[in-house]
C-alpha cells in the first residue's frame, strides 16, 4: 500500500501545482484525483491478491461503509464535546 500511495502522492502533487499555477480549480482537481486513487487502489488490489471484480467491488463498498460509520460517529462525539464544553453559546 505504501508503494501505490507514494506513487500517487508524486504524481498528484505535481497535477495539483500544474493545476494551481495554469489557474484551475485546484480543489476538484484534488477531489478528482482522491476518487482516482480509489479506483487505482480497487485495480492495483485486484491484480495483486488475484480477486474477481465482484470481490473487489464488495471490499471497497465495505470501505465505504466503514469510513461513513467512522465519520458519523467521529462528527457525533466531537459535537457533543463541544455542547458539554459550551462551544455552541458562543453562537449566538
Amino acid at each position: 500500500m505504501a508503494y501505490v500511495v507514494g506513487q500517487f502522492t508524486i504524481t498528484s502533487t505535481l497535477l495539483i501545482i500544474l493545476s494551481s499555477a495554469l489557474g484551475l480549480n485546484f480543489y476538484l482537481i484534488g477531489n478528482l484525483l482522491n476518487i482516482l486513487l480509489i479506483v487505482y487502489t480497487m485495480i492495483t488490489y485486484k491484480k495483486l491478491f488475484a480477486i474477481n471484480m465482484k470481490e473487489t467491488m464488495i471490499g471497497t463498498l465495505l470501505f465505504f461503509l466503514i469510513l461513513t460509520i467512522t465519520f458519523i460517529a467521529g462528527s457525533v462525539l466531537w459535537a457533543f464535546y463541544l455542547y458539554q464544553s459550551g462551544a455552541f453559546e458562543n453562537l449566538n
